[in-house]
């Protein structure tokens, strides 16, 4: 019995070792996507309800302006991955068609950030300092976990 216990000691140690550091090397590693962005209206509202009244409706305003944002973001997981996934299961596979189909969505995503630029510099524009901290205090709060061994400096007070 005492033998049979000391030679399964070890692997069942190692194991338990294995499983250990797989798991912290998932939890270190796995980013989950930005939080839902929860109520009607989705990230602008929740947005604007952190903001003073006035400065809500001028960054409201200011965001309805762009139709390119009154949807999701482009990226993984939508409609506009349709031409990688028909170039990645195509036959004969086309290198081409595959680049072309993310040259096609890197556009779209860059669109789509300079609508949010144009949108966010409208509504800072016209916003009052207070709000102008609201929303930076609403962004760091919001952001995503950096990444192991990324460094971000503080948000500005």
């Amino acid at each position: 019995m005492m033998a049979l216990l000391k030679r399964s000691a070890l692997p069942l140690s190692l194991a338990a070792n294995v499983f250990f550091v797989a798991v912290i090397v998932v939890h270190l590693w796995y980013r989950p996507p930005f939080p839902p962005h929860g109520g009607p209206g989705g990230p602008v509202e929740e947005i604007a309800r952190a903001l003073p009244p006035a400065d809500a409706a001028i960054f409201r305003e200011a965001f309805s302006g762009e139709p390119l944002l009154q949807g999701p973001p482009p990226g993984p997981g939508r409609d506009d991955d349709s031409g990688i996934d028909q170039a990645l299961i195509a036959e004969p596979f086309d290198a081409a068609a595959l680049e072309a189909a993310f040259r096609a969505r890197e556009h779209e995503k860059q669109r789509f950030g300079q609508a949010l630029g144009r949108a966010l510099v409208r509504a800072a524009s016209a916003m009052s300092a207070e709000g102008r901290r609201k929303l930076v205090e609403w962004q760091s709060q919001h952001r995503p976990p950096p990444r192991p061994g990324e460094h971000r400096p503080p948000p500005p007070r």
